[in-house]
């Protein structure tokens, strides 16, 4: 979830010969003459992202150096660090240095591999699968490809999203501070363990029904649970075209079109698999939920709010102390991407969510609330 924004000017290296811009990293605003520049070289404003970007564990969609094409953003090996080092985490020299790792990207491109006995490659970019796994904390695809949309104008859109309390119904301030929070295994602040768990398996089921390929990538998205979440937000770059009652489930994880060259079908469900592969890694970080022995058996989610960012700061990097989280995470990400190679039924795959995330609260709220979120059209698609 999110790192603490730290109120003090940064520089940022703009990477060509214009020299060095200071931004205050509090503040949208910016000189006019950094504007300008940045709207040909966006990803300067990474740094400011960085900072106040929410991350569960850590990831880097791009890197602020060299964008999609610089190493950072495709690596495939972690760095883990001393237990001493987490303190940099709440300093400039952390994002300016380039110590944010792309965790979820490289857990997910190593548990891969023994799951289809093959190596992911390519540029995380343009990989669905690490797509999805880094929808959860970007859903609006803000950051992700940003250059090639106005870049400069998305990232600080991503950031006034994320940081505006006074817009509580935008996408990535739900995922993030509000009743989506169970994308990152956990619990928005008025809802108890069962509610916010409740809530994840409706999601959870039928995402895991959309990786196996049971949903039709056209799917209207109204007809589906997923209109419980998303039934208000738009679906297109193009305003036109963005009416909610005419989004479809490829809509949910892909809203600016970014992965709808080749098979569309295939590209969903890896869209699916990532977005659920990042929750069940997020549920192996210690600021994120209690763990029996620390990634044993699921006993509480957590909720973000203003006393655990240092939590978060400390407890999302690739830290030894977190060494044993990252590795779990590592090997539960192997387990599911087997049960989506396999395609098999939710009912097989069932147990084994349930046994990493905890079983969904059977009383009757959770029964009652489930009941008004799963439609007609729902079972006809996926029974």
């Amino acid at each position: 979830m999110s790192s603490a924004l730290v109120e003090a000017s940064i520089i940022i290296d703009m990477n060509d010969d214009r020299g060095l811009w200071e931004v205050q990293a509090q503040s949208l605003t910016a000189p006019p003459h950094f504007k300008e520049e940045t709207m040909h070289n966006p990803l300067g404003l990474l740094g400011i992202l960085l900072i106040s970007q929410a991350v569960a564990f850590e990831i880097h969609p791009v890197s602020w150096r060299g964008g999609a094409n610089d190493y950072d953003s495709s690596a495939v090996q972690l760095e883990f660090r001393a237990d001493a080092s987490a303190a940099q985490c709440h300093l400039r020299s952390y994002i300016l240095d380039s110590r944010n790792q792309a965790i979820h990207e490289i857990i997910t491109r190593q548990a891969y591999q023994p799951a289809y006995a093959k190596v992911l490659r390519g540029r995380t970019w343009l990989l669905p699968l690490l797509g999805g796994v880094e929808w959860n904390d970007d859903p609006e695809e803000l950051t992700r490809k940003a250059w090639h949309y106005n870049g400069a104008r998305h990232i600080l859109l991503f950031k006034a999203h994320e940081e505006n309390a006074g817009r509580p119904n935008t996408l990535t301030r739900r995922v993030h501070h509000g009743d989506l929070q169970f994308l990152h295994s956990m619990r928005a602040a008025d809802e108890s363990d069962a509610q916010a768990r409740a809530k994840m398996y409706r999601w959870l089921e039928y995402t895991y029904r959309v990786a196996i390929g049971k949903v039709p990538a056209n799917t209207v998205r109204k007809s589906t649970p997923y209109h419980e979440f998303f039934g208000k937000v738009g679906c297109s770059r193009n305003p036109q075209l963005a009416d909610p009652s005419d989004c479809t489930v490829l809509d949910v994880f892909d809203m600016k079109h970014m992965y709808r060259q080749g098979d569309q079908e295939e590209n969903l469900r890896s869209l699916a698999a990532g977005a659920i592969a990042h929750l069940i890694q997020d549920s192996y970080s210690a600021s994120h939920t209690l763990r029996e022995n620390g990634t044993g058996r699921l006993l509480q989610l957590y909720t973000y709010d203003a006393e655990n960012q240092k939590s978060h700061c400390e407890k999302d990097g690739a830290y030894e102390s977190n060494r044993a989280g990252i590795d779990m995470a590592r090997a539960m990400t192997t387990e599911l991407l087997g049960y989506v190679h396999r395609r098999e039924s939710w009912e097989k795959a069932s147990a084994f969510f349930y046994q990493t995330l905890g079983a969904p609260d059977a009383g009757p709220a959770t029964t009652e609330r489930r009941a008004g979120a799963v439609t007609d059209t729902w079972v006809s698609i996926t029974r």
